[in-house]
């Protein structure tokens, strides 16, 4: 299939923003089970979980609204998504809920990354920030695995 510059350029901020959406809803997520929990569990949660993720999002934000500038195409910063248990779920929930959003938003990097448009549009530093964003988040869902395990002990 065929496409101009401008179309493949859109198609990455589109992705782009999309996986960020999840990354902030993930950070959202996680900021309601901060909440949730006893002082020591929330430390953990924000050493092992909130800052990684929050590390990804300001990467991921940043490659591609710096993608956005070199190429002249205009970026938004995306609304976080948000689960459907809302605030009121239990910090569990909101743990589970963050690690489906950040498996959402490897896969649509994942995705991103295999169409070859990154390779494509000939940048490098897009396609470093979206490399660097996905091995930040890839030891996240193992790492809440681990800290649930611990939760109301």
């Amino acid at each position: 299939m065929t496409y101009t510059a401008h179309e493949g350029h859109e198609r990455i901020l589109v992705d782009g923003a999309g996986a960020a959406a999840c990354l902030l809803g993930a950070i959202e997520a996680l900021g309601n089970a901060y909440e949730e929990l006893d002082e020591h569990a929330a430390d953990d949660l924000e050493a092992k979980l909130y800052g990684p993720t929050g590390s990804a999002a300001k990467t991921l934000l940043g490659s591609i609204g710096a993608f956005a500038q070199r190429s002249g195409e205009t970026f938004e910063r995306p609304v976080a998504k948000h689960f459907p248990g809302g605030r009121e779920a239990h910090a569990k929930e909101h743990v589970d809920a963050a690690v489906a959003f950040i498996r959402e938003a490897d896969e649509i990097l994942a995705e991103l990354q295999d169409s070859l448009l990154p390779v494509e549009v000939g940048d490098e530093q897009l396609r470093e920030g979206l490399a660097s964003t996905r091995r930040t988040i890839a030891p996240l869902p193992q790492a809440a695995r681990e800290l649930e395990r611990t939760l109301g002990r």
